[in-house]
């Protein structure tokens, strides 16, 4: 360390006036102050020359900011000039910073010790390869665990941030490198590391550690983020997120398998938890949820497993019984994550073998059904609950023996709790009146969060369909009475602040059904899927959706709410829903002889596809006349339109409608007044390429002609322009 440092690398009034920079870079009101700063302390990691000046600062400086520009300009500079240095350099870098925290990182500012800590992960991922010594890092850190608290704490932080250091994929090597640096770490130290985690964990539960009040809560939590690095490593080179919710299992390596199964390591988290508020209690869910996605094979035996499980259900029954923490928003979240986790990681026949599972489904059920209630907590973790369901039904068929499931009983009740959550969500952003800040998020207006919610409900509303069919019914149709008798009040009664709020909540209410109703209906690939009951039931939904249909599109309605976002809500939930309809039961997959289309023949005079495609096709002319000012709106109705023109059989059937026929020969802006909105210049193309799908279809040429007309006239016109000023005025 001596030959690469210089006592004299940097004046003592050099020094001051580094000092000043960085006082001015970190706390001048003034930018100009500060980019003057910054151009003049950069220069300290410009070359490599600088590593003494930088250790320098480190070393005489006591200004916390000047030692935070020190150690970043330090690790970029090591970076940078790794492959000049000398082994024997390279080693004493990292032994020059451990030795700094030995001597003063208890002392320093936090950012300033993280930092540091940052610097030998780096060093010791970069001479990984090059030496021993680098691999002897753990025996290095474990210096600090055995003296002061202070240097305890630190000595987590080095071990946490070089397993995060490992398990990043840097821009500095190439994925083969990062692989096999990655796959040594985790063979030769990982497992070491966890075990220091989970034995400082244990000693802090015994006592064996002395500590105060204070420093406990930070060893403890220090320890847990130790071994949620550890269990969540890359540990099989596939994906940087081991625990991301579509990866499923950690993929620890077979010589874990004996702290895995011993059934102190699980019940330790839990009495963490116990014994914790959040963040250390939420941490301790974390882990859990790691231990739940431990991968099948790595369990002597199928007794061993299941053991396993029942551990994990015991222990989540009691945290349900006893509510303990649940108050917390990052221990709720994390809880249902972890429900969530046990059915993707174990079957359903697992889950009922269990002594507990009586009790455990009841309970959960008792807390999804709650959480619904008081979705203003859940509204996050609603996604992992529906989850939870979704795949407890979807293994029902798969489910061999005797023990029951109970879900029969418990599913409808869920399904039940969920719509009725929705409603209410409905009534308290109508009460917040749109309000900015503190109401809850509207999920209407977030697509991604939106579909999250619906693509769990088609397998729990088919698993009892006819009694959630039943409860969507008994809250529609009430409710578009109501829709019906507010919007057939005179237009000056129907402004009345009072009547506005009704109509929007009813809206939003009707949308919410509208969307459940298409999501289910949308849930199997043909009618032939669907059995003569079930399409009986979806006959029954798509006639009192389609009765709200000629309702909107009246002109003087259109005129009244078409600005008002909860109108705009139902329309999309509309689009989405003929969409799904549009893929069962019209088109190449649907068949004439669909149950549907006998209730639809009953109910509303639609004897077969094309009767209800002219249906469709009026209410995308109506969108596109009267809704031009709403992009959403268009767009989705322009992706309806191509998708059934794409289709081959209902591309032949739209050529069948008068309707269409009147488009092709009148397309203009006059009569579809999207077409002159700018923002919708995209759509003018999707527009135009949709009729042109259509009208190439046809083999006759009159309709060509026709569509070509208005085309020809504007061409005729623009001739007749004779000087610039003409071809420059807005109208051309």
């Amino acid at each position: 360390v001596t030959a690469l440092r210089s006592t004299h690398a940097m004046e003592q009034n050099q020094l001051k006036q580094f000092e000043q920079y960085c006082a001015t870079l970190y706390t001048s009101p003034d930018a100009a102050e500060r980019s003057a700063a910054e151009a003049a302390l950069v220069q300290l990691s410009s070359t490599p020359e600088y590593l003494p000046q930088c250790q320098f600062v480190l070393d005489h400086s006591k200004y916390a900011y000047a030692q935070l520009v020190a150690a970043n300009a330090l690790k970029k500079l090591l970076v940078q000039s790794w492959n000049h240095l000398t082994p024997s350099q390279q080693l004493d870098f990292r032994n020059y910073t451990l030795s700094y925290l030995a001597q003063r990182g208890t002392s320093i500012e936090p950012f300033v010790s993280s930092n540091l800590v940052q610097i030998v992960a780096t060093v010791t991922k970069l001479g990984w390869s090059s030496g021993e010594e680098h691999k002897a890092i753990v025996q290095e850190v474990s210096k600090f665990l055995h003296a002061t608290t202070g240097h305890l704490v630190l000595g987590l932080q080095l071990l946490q941030q070089l397993v995060a250091e490992m398990n990043m994929a840097g821009n500095t090597r190439s994925l083969t490198q990062q692989r096999k640096v990655s796959a040594s770490f985790r063979d030769t130290a990982l497992f070491q590391i966890l075990q220091i985690g989970l034995r400082t964990l244990q000693q802090l539960s015994t006592g064996a550690i002395p500590c105060s009040g204070d420093e406990e809560p930070r060893i403890r939590e220090q320890s847990l983020s130790l071994c949620l690095s550890c269990l969540g490593f890359d540990f099989i080179g596939t994906t940087l997120d081991e625990a991301s919710e579509e990866m499923g299992t950690v993929q620890v390596p077979s010589s874990w398998r004996s702290v895995m199964e011993e059934a102190a390591t699980m019940q330790l988290f839990f009495d963490i938890y116990a014994a914790s508020s959040a963040p250390i209690s939420s941490k301790a869910l974390e882990v859990l949820v790691l231990l739940a996605s431990l991968r099948r094979s790595l369990f002597s035996s199928d007794d061993e497993r299941q053991a396993f499980l029942g551990r994990l259900l015991r222990g989540t029954l009691h945290l349900l019984q006893s509510q303990h923490g649940l108050t917390e928003h990052e221990n709720y979240h994390e809880l249902c994550r972890l429900l969530a986790r046990l059915k993707a990681n174990y079957q359903l026949s697992e889950l009922v073998q269990a002594d507990c599972y009586r009790e455990w489904i009841s309970m959960v059920a008792t807390f999804t059904i709650d959480s619904f209630k008081h979705w203003q907590w859940a509204a996050n973790s609603v996604y992992y609950l529906l989850s939870l369901w979704s795949r407890l039904v979807a293994s029902m068929p798969y489910l061999k023996g005797d023990v029951p499931s109970q879900l029969d009983s418990y599913v409808p009740q869920v399904i039940t709790a969920f719509i009725h959550s929705r409603m209410e969500l409905v009534r308290a952003l109508q009460q917040q009146g749109g309000e900015p800040g503190g109401g809850p998020d509207d999920p209407l207006d977030n697509e991604e969060q939106l579909t999250e919610q619906l693509d769990t409900l088609p397998s729990l509303c088919r698993f009892q369909l006819q009694q959630a069919s039943s409860y969507v019914l008994s809250l529609f149709e009430p409710c578009a009475k109501l829709y019906s008798q507010l919007l057939s009040l005179p237009t000056e009664r129907a402004r009345d602040a009072d009547v506005a709020a009704r109509l929007s909540q009813c809206e939003g209410e009707l949308a919410w059904l509208v969307y459940i109703i298409g999501t289910v209906l949308g849930s199997h690939l043909t009618p032939s899927s669907n059995s003569e009951a079930q399409q009986l039931v979806d006959a029954e939904l798509t006639c009192i959706v389609l009765q709200l249909l000629s309702l909107l599109d009246a002109p003087a309605n259109v005129q009244l709410r078409r600005e008002v976002r909860s109108n705009q809500h139902l329309e999309l939930a509309l689009l989405f829903f003929m969409q799904q309809f549009r893929k069962v039961y019209v088109g190449d997959q649907a068949t004439a002889v669909s149950k549907i289309y006998a209730v639809l023949q009953e109910r509303l005079n639609l004897s077969d596809h094309l009767a209800v495609l002219a249906v469709l096709m009026n209410k995308i002319i109506a969108n596109l006349k009267r809704r031009s000012d709403c992009l959403d709106i268009t767009e989705k109705t322009l992706t309806l339109l191509a998708d059934l023109a794409g289709g081959y059989s209902s591309g032949k059937l739209l050529l069948k409608l008068e309707s269409v026929h009147l488009v092709l020969a009148n397309h203009t802006s006059a009569e579809f007044p999207f077409l002159d909105v700018a923002a919708n210049s995209r759509l003018r193309t999707t527009f135009y390429c949709t009729l042109c799908k259509l009208l190439f279809s046809d083999d006759q040429a009159g309709p060509f002609k026709a569509f070509m007309k208005p085309f020809t006239e504007l061409m005729t016109q623009l001739r007749e322009q004779s000087s610039p000023e003409q071809f420059s005025s807005p109208q051309v």
